[in-house]
């Protein structure tokens, strides 16, 4: 009796469509956030990358380095917003406190006054000289870096399947 009702319930859950994708569209994005957008053709599709400045009804303002460039929505192919900014620079400063970390305790290791060795001071300074950059290069390259996410795109010139005759199907799953 609970086996056809399980059985359902996953059919419908597999046909439905992800509510949260449809209701975020290119238009729908807020002004301010950083977006990342493929413009152009799809043989050679121009990428611009900034922050979303204005939202008109034919044309999306977006920010960059450069300045300020017009995109109309027409000629989107993909967009992208970023969910999760990079996380480098903060890797690299962990990263480097370890290697200074590393190196205060070799300088504690390094406690012999006989005169044969150098000091203290001198191994630390020559350690952190060492262990802090290793240690920044290698948090910059664990640190997670921007995550991106799909936004649908609804405009006209979006749909860029090629011209086939006869029957295409299509399926998709998300999970």
């Amino acid at each position: 009796m609970c086996t056809p009702a399980i059985v359902c319930c996953l059919c419908l859950g597999l046909v439905s469509p992800d509510l949260r994708l449809l209701a975020q569209d290119v238009r729908a994005l807020q002004p301010g956030t950083r977006v990342r957008i493929a413009s152009g053709e799809v043989a050679e599709p121009t990428v611009i990358i900034g922050t979303l400045g204005e939202v008109g009804p034919d044309s999306l303002t977006i920010q960059t380095s450069h300045g300020q460039v017009a995109v109309p929505i027409a000629t989107i192919t993909a967009a992208w917003r970023r969910t999760q900014p990079s996380q480098k620079k903060k890797g690299a400063l962990i990263g480097a406190a370890v290697g200074l970390a590393v190196a205060g305790v070799f300088a504690a290791l390094a406690s012999d006054e006989s005169g044969w060795f150098p000091s203290a001071g001198e191994v630390a300074l020559s350690a952190s000289l060492l262990f802090a950059p290793i240690g920044a290069g290698v948090g910059a390259i664990v640190a997670p870096r921007e995550q991106w996410v799909t936004v649908p795109v609804s405009a006209p010139g979006a749909d860029r399947w090629p011209t086939v005759h006869g029957v295409r199907v299509s399926y998709s799953i998300r999970f």
